[in-house]
């Protein structure tokens, strides 16, 4: 197993234990905290339209925490980092467990001008009409969906119905996890406008993020 894949399994084991107590509230703070200040320093000094945005994974206890907002919005302000460039992602399965309450979260999250990431749509094959009404500004599909598109004529069906839906809504369709230059050729082909996993990089230090970031606004 890579050293990477190695650490990414770790993390996932201690951000579980996490999320069964009140400390996943003090990492997924911790961890916005982070983000928003290095993606402050992704900035193009002329081009202000071409600055990346930066993406915060939320836990579901974090996502439907009270206190979620004031933190998201004092996070920005220390940062100085301009709301349109946040993006906050969620989980279908998140969404799933209190829909009233993920709806109102993501209203406000709108009404700031926070964009919103939903991951793994797929994996509990839920209706996709919820998407059409969060409008989501990223769709990220599940990485078994593309596994199993050539195989699965409801997969690739599935994805085709996302696709078909992303591009009515003006939303960016993105296959996740991709690993293998064969299921990167696979989503291209069904018409996913992006992709991310272990075939483009590794996980990085924010150090280096900065220096991705800085090759990709000055290309």
């Amino acid at each position: 197993m890579a050293p990477s894949r190695a650490r990414l399994g770790l993390a996932e084991y201690f951000h579980s234990l996490a999320e069964r107590n009140d400390l996943i509230y003090k990492l997924s703070a911790f961890t916005l905290t982070e983000a928003t200040q290095a993606a402050s320093c992704w900035n193009h000094p002329i081009d202000q339209v071409r600055n990346p945005y930066v993406a915060v994974n939320l836990s579901t206890r974090q996502f439907h925490d009270p206190a979620l907002i004031p933190t998201i919005e004092q996070a920005l302000i220390d940062c100085d980092l301009s709301l349109e460039r946040l993006v906050i992602e969620i989980t279908e399965s998140a969404m799933l467990m209190d829909v009233t309450d993920t709806v109102e979260v993501i209203s406000r999250l709108r009404e700031l001008g926070i964009g919103i990431s939903l991951g793994q749509v797929g994996s509990h094959h839920a209706s996709l009409s919820y998407l059409a009404f969060l409008q989501p500004r990223i769709i990220k599909l599940d990485r078994q969906l593309i596994t199993n598109a050539h195989d699965d004529a409801h997969s690739e069906g599935l994805i085709e119905e996302v696709v078909a839906l992303g591009r009515d809504l003006n939303t960016t369709v993105l296959a996740e996890r991709m690993e293998t230059p064969q299921q990167f050729a696979a989503f291209q082909e069904l018409g996913c406008d992006q992709g991310q996993g272990f075939l483009f990089s590794p996980a990085v230090t924010a150090i280096e993020a900065e220096g991705l970031a800085g090759r990709i606004i000055g290309s």
